[in-house]
């Protein structure tokens, strides 16, 4: 309704069809569809003075409440506000009975607290905003290789079950149109609230799911949730295309999660050296066969090596003393791809690591409980990543654990970075992952808790914030709040 007013306004004050567009557009900040279609319908049928006159007597309602009128005059029938006092007073004289009927959604028990919000003094710019779900886009590397179980399944499922819109997007299906705003094709469920993860995840592949051109800028939140790495090898042109698009949505508004200037700068592991010295083992970097043995003479000929890109623990090795006539094969292994990471073997790793997640830069808990779990190592096979054949089990937070996250917490809060995965070896970091951090469903499995509405109530928060500060806010420091 606020919409044909202000149309019907621009267009008795003598405004083109393009003019109105763009002051509910760029003024207003109403959707490019609501935009285009109000300005239609005005422009097609003339001005619509009923909306005017409709909009004024609500803003009369809710002066009117705010400053405590009473309810039940309101009920007699249809009156305009100066005609209360008469109504009371008629009342008062036994002239008019209380109305013998009352609105049946009086009788719905949540009534008493919006009619408290009522009088709090709520605008019509309030109402409009408290109804309306957040509009949440996940970017993906691609729905084909996405699973029911995986984390980014789990939080859009709980968007969609918490009121709001998830929009599944992937990489290669960006754009950036002549109009200067980006858009994507992207998917939806058509149920609003799911039990089970698999049910959704079929439902989104389904020809049942809703499929639209949407515009990313029109998002409230964006969340980067593809990975960089699955796609240097196969589709390096996908690589970074979520940075570069996220920071063109941020020009209007749209929190990007985590930052994508922030996520820039860890495009690979060097990123985890500008980290402070106490968290990290010893570590070289270096594509020098002659420098990485040395480095494992130093370190009494048992180190680690690894790609400095990738991830899911892939080209990893434990060379051992009685492996060094045959590390150059191993290094071969790993320079294939690029540089290789040379890392102090920590004993501890024998029992495994731990995921520790961070949200807004802190320890992520919910109802008392850390989103955090352990994985251990399967036989020989020194990586006790899932996809490499760990086996989990339930984590133990310690005061060594909490105190890495207070070391790292200042430089992933000034990254920007909203949801981060810490892998933790005995008094260690050997990782912090702030690409699409996995594995909050294998945390609620053992602490029988939903993670994923704290992450959900997270960008609640911050969609909110934004709203207040008419979505001009540095992203980098939303990211956190």
């Amino acid at each position: 309704m606020a919409a044909r007013v202000i149309a019907a306004r621009c267009l008795t004050d003598g405004a083109s069809f393009v003019e109105t567009f763009r002051t509910l557009k760029e003024i207003y900040r109403f959707t490019q569809r609501t935009a285009f279609s109000v300005t239609m319908r005005i422009y097609r049928s003339g001005s619509l003075t009923k909306d005017a006159v409709y909009l004024r007597g609500l803003v009369g309602l809710l002066a009117y409440l705010k400053n405590g009128g009473a309810l039940e005059p309101l009920f007699v029938g249809k009156i305009a506000a100066e005609h209360i006092p008469i109504i009371q007073e008629l009342q008062w004289r036994k002239v008019l009975k209380p109305a013998p009927l009352r609105p049946r959604y009086m009788e719905n028990p949540d009534i008493a607290a919006k009619f408290k919000s009522l009088r709090q003094g709520l605008s019509v710019l309030d109402l409009t905003q408290k109804e309306k779900s957040n509009e949440i886009g996940f970017l993906i590397n691609d729905l084909k290789t996405e699973q029911a179980g995986y984390t980014t399944t789990r939080l859009a499922m709980q968007a969609i079950n918490m009121g709001h819109e998830a929009w599944i997007i992937e990489v290669g299906d960006l754009a950036y149109d002549p109009d200067e705003y980006i858009h994507a094709t992207a998917r939806m469920v058509p149920r609003s609230n799911y039990k089970s993860h698999e049910t959704y995840f079929n439902d989104l592949r389904s020809t049942r799911a809703k499929v639209e051109r949407i515009t990313v800028d029109e998002l409230d939140i964006l969340l980067l949730r593809n990975n960089p790495a699955d796609d240097a090898i196969a589709r390096p042109w996908a690589q970074n295309a979520g940075l570069i698009f996220g920071r063109v949505a941020m020009r209007h508004g749209v929190i990007v999660l985590n930052d994508p200037n922030g996520l820039a700068k860890a495009l690979n592991k060097m990123y985890f050296q500008l980290f402070p010295e106490e968290v990290r083992p010893r570590t070289l970097i270096t594509r020098n066969h002659n420098e990485i043995k040395a480095f494992a003479q130093e370190q009494g000929g048992t180190i680690v090596l690894k790609p400095l890109q990738g991830s899911g623990g892939q080209s990893v090795f434990l060379v051992r003393p009685d492996d060094l006539p045959n590390i150059n094969q191993m290094i071969d292994a790993v320079s294939r791809d690029g540089y290789v990471i040379a890392q102090e073997y920590l004993p501890a790793a024998a029992e495994g690591d731990m995921r520790l997640f961070l949200l807004n830069g802190q320890p992520l808990r919910y109802r008392n409980r850390y989103a955090a779990f352990r994985r251990v190592r399967m036989g020989g096979d020194m990586r006790s990543n899932i996809h490499a054949g760990g086996r989990l089990q339930q984590a133990e937070i310690t005061d060594v654990a909490l105190e890495l996250v207070e070391m790292v917490r200042p430089k992933l809060v000034q990254d920007g970075m909203f949801l981060v995965g810490l892998d933790i070896v005995g008094d260690k970091l050997i990782e912090i992952n702030v690409f699409s951090p996995g594995g909050l469903g294998s945390a609620q499995r053992f602490e029988k808790v939903n993670f994923n509405i704290a992450v959900i109530e997270s960008l609640e928060k911050k969609v909110q914030y934004m709203k207040y500060y008419r979505r001009n806010f540095d992203n980098i420091e939303m990211a956190v709040l």
